[in-house]
């Protein structure tokens, strides 16, 4: 059976309450499709909870970079990031199991349906976690872009881009808090943001719905104890400045 309503969310970064609240929001509106683009594990203080309880409603999950470092044993990789980043990841590591690593490391780069495709980061070298911040680098994506529409997350920023098929020209939309109505004139990649760091000054939980019969989508803000969530973050002994975050939004 088709589904035409999705929920896409990305970037939980163990973060247990929100992703709680963000599944109970879906379910609360009873959305059939659900999808998950990638970083499942890094940052806050929940990975192996998080992993578990996506694991186990059986959806589509993309892979993202905290989850491909997190599954890699070499530890020298993990220099690339910057100290924050990395004191999550080391985290994580630690709290997963083998089996759980290894589900982290299978996971696809890119999903496709019949009409609409996923990646974490940009579908122009999915493996090199490139940022879509820009429309010179939403029109690299583009060029690789076989759906109408795709979604991507990473950089925690909502954000709408598109492209018109006979002009062949990238605009960058700011997110609105009503319905987008998918123009069929252009492609669209919609960045969905996150649900357990947020970054655009806003600390509830963000994701999106897609209707595939009305050709909508629409972004979801949830409330979640963000307190509570920051307040594991120190207890696990990670850094300040990643509770801070939270509570911020940013």
């Amino acid at each position: 059976m088709r589904i035409t309503r999705w929920a896409i969310f990305s970037d939980i970064h163990s973060n247990l309450e929100a992703l709680e609240a963000v599944l109970a929001d879906i379910e609360a509106l009873n959305i059939p499709g659900k999808l998950c683009l990638g970083d499942v594990v890094g940052y806050n203080a929940n990975p192996a909870e998080c992993v578990e309880k996506i694991r186990a409603l059986g959806l589509p999950v993309i892979q993202g970079n905290h989850d491909a470092m997190v599954a890699e044993e070499n530890e020298a990789v993990l220099y690339e990031f910057n100290p924050v980043a990395r004191q999550g990841l080391l985290y994580s590591r630690r709290q997963l199991s083998k089996e759980q690593k290894m589900w982290l490391r299978q996971l696809p780069l890119v999903y496709r349906s019949d009409e609409f495709g996923a990646v974490h980061a940009s579908l122009s070298v999915p493996e090199l976690w490139e940022y879509v911040l820009s429309t010179m680098e939403a029109h690299a994506h583009f060029m690789a872009q076989d759906r109408p529409v795709f979604f991507c997350g990473h950089s925690h920023f909502p954000a709408v881009f598109t492209r018109h098929r006979r002009r062949n020209s990238v605009e960058m939309m700011e997110p609105r808090p009503d319905e987008l109505e998918l123009n069929p004139e252009y492609d669209y990649l919609i960045n969905v943001g996150s649900v357990g760091q947020p970054r655009d000054n806003d600390s509830r939980a963000c994701y999106g719905i897609l209707d595939l019969q009305k050709r909508t989508f629409e972004y979801r803000r949830v409330t979640y104890d963000v307190e509570k969530a920051a307040n594991k973050v120190l207890q696990a002994g990670l850094y300040e400045v990643t509770a801070i975050r939270l509570m911020r939004g940013i």
